[in-house]
């Protein structure tokens, strides 16, 4: 019987990247696809070796110098306790409107995932307090102790 009523508040973590190339946007999305809340429990940046608490926001905005022109069109805040229910969606950071801001985002981008420099990381639990972890590295969610 524990084990059904864990089940049936299991949550599913991932991060989603939208991309729509002739409106320039591109948006970055926390999303609940399990049937139970995710509630949060840390976050984690890591950018050329260093760590950073912050925000997808934050971070592009105030820690990559080639951003910070570039302001976005809707961000949140993903913070410890934070509880994101089932079938929730938080929009991480979105940026849009403009070709040649589009256009420098995307080159970051590439630069990113070319060099392998940046990395996130969030835990989170259940209600009954099973953690996982999502990365960029492990977009499944994997089991935490």
């Amino acid at each position: 019987m524990d084990k059904q009523s864990r089940l049936s508040a299991l949550p599913y973590l991932m991060v989603e990247q939208s991309t729509n190339s002739s409106e320039f946007k591109v948006q970055f999305t926390l999303v609940n696809h399990g049937v139970g809340p995710a509630i949060i429990e840390g976050r984690k940046i890591i950018y050329n070796g260093k760590e950073y608490d912050q925000d997808f926001h934050q971070f592009m905005t105030q820690s990559i110098p080639e951003l910070k022109s570039i302001k976005p069109i809707n961000w949140h805040n993903i913070y410890k306790g934070q509880a994101i229910p089932s079938n929730g969606r938080v929009v991480m950071f979105a940026i849009g409107g403009d070709e040649e801001k589009f256009n420098e985002f995307m080159n970051v981008l590439r630069t990113f995932k070319d060099s392998n420099t940046f990395e996130f990381e969030f835990d989170y639990r259940s209600v009954y307090g099973d953690k996982w972890r999502i990365t960029n590295q492990n977009t499944v969610p994997v089991p935490i102790e």
